[in-house]
């Protein structure tokens, strides 16, 4: 059972968690509503909003696989790519009634600005601001283009960490997202991002981002690969600005601990006109 309400979080998650993230409805309604067996979820057993009251939770399969982060086959985290693509495929034809259905964070101008408001003030704490200044003004530039961008239903959190990895399958490895409390419509390459951030060898991110784009996903349909590369690159700032901005006193967990402020003011220079990080001049 996962209970869902604000007192159930963890002391130091209560401490750095804005409130206006926190729905204990919005997973319910995702596992109901939003996902389906052909994704490979958990499946949903149970579950209860204010029952009793204060009280929301729920009763979801145990998946007994490793965490995605945990493996280093690359050919597992091209699987995780695939399978993104296929589910953001299931999801894009009925975006619009999911929206309407389910209390999902919606990624776009206000929502956006407020996380850069929080990065201001996060790295002003830290002394910081100067480092950081390049890469607020530039997220502020692209905020407009950003929030207009495809859209689709996205887990919003699609790191490493929180995709399970199960081999019960011979034709191949069952991939199982999981703690859906973040899901959101917002660009659909947020999730690609996430699941390429951090420190990679720029040939293995690329390969990873080839098995999305391979699945020809419709969020980038009508789009060059330079828009794509430039899109992509965004949603990356956005991630960035993002975890600067959870709190001044807090650090992401080890298996999601990366410097953020190198990554944003990195990816200043390809958003501004030039190059993607990695690559060469």
């Amino acid at each position: 059972m996962k209970h869902l309400q604000w007192s159930s979080l963890l002391p130091a998650a209560r401490q750095v968690r804005p409130h206006f993230l926190h729905d204990p409805t919005r997973e319910i309604c995702v596992y109901r509503d939003v996902l389906c067996e052909q994704l490979d979820t958990p499946y949903l057993y149970a579950a209860g909003s204010n029952e009793p009251p204060g009280c929301s939770w729920l009763v979801l399969e145990r998946v007994a696989g490793e965490k995605l982060c945990h493996t280093g086959e690359l050919e597992v985290w091209q699987e995780a790519a695939r399978w993104l693509a296929d589910a953001q495929a299931k999801f894009s034809p009925a975006a619009g009634a999911i929206q309407v259905k389910v209390p999902l964070l919606r990624h776009d101008r206000a929502y956006y600005l407020g996380w850069l408001a929080r990065a201001s003030a996060a790295s002003t704490s830290q002394n910081r601001q100067g480092y950081l200044s390049s890469a607020l003004r530039c997220f502020e530039r692209i905020i407009p283009r950003l929030a207009d961008s495809a859209q689709s239903v996205i887990h919003g959190e699609f790191y490493a960490s929180n995709i399970l990895v199960r081999a019960d399958r011979p034709a191949g490895k069952r991939i199982c997202p999981v703690d859906w409390e973040m899901a959101a419509i917002g660009p659909a390459l947020t999730d690609l991002a996430a699941l390429t951030a951090g420190n990679w060898r720029t040939e293995d991110r690329m390969q990873i981002e080839a098995a999305y784009h391979r699945c020809r996903p419709l969020a980038c349909a009508k789009m060059t690969r330079h828009e794509i590369e430039w899109l992509l690159d965004a949603c990356r700032l956005a991630l960035a600005i993002q975890w600067i901005g959870w709190s001044d006193g807090w650090t992401p967990p080890s298996d999601q601990a990366h410097d953020w402020y190198a990554e944003a003011v990195s990816l200043v220079r390809c958003l501004d006109g030039g190059i993607r990080p990695g690559r060469p001049a």
